[in-house]
């Protein structure tokens, strides 16, 4: 698994909702909706990032 990193989001500097870390590890993931899934077509749903903070485990979600 990479570092943990510092992350800017809409011009801000990301901190933990939970904990106020300023550390996360950054993972790309889907917007799996119950009809995307049940079609097996979740390859079309946005797409977005998470951020999982380094101190508590906290996961924030972005989509665009």
């Amino acid at each position: 698994m990479s570092n943990p990193e510092t992350y800017i989001v809409n011009e801000k500097e990301l901190k933990c909702l939970n904990c106020g870390e300023n550390l996360f590890y950054a993972h790309d993931v889907k917007l799996n909706k119950s009809l995307f899934v049940f079609l097996d077509i979740e390859m079309f749903s946005k797409g977005g990032k998470a951020f999982v903070c380094d101190n508590c485990g906290y996961k924030h979600e972005f989509y665009t």
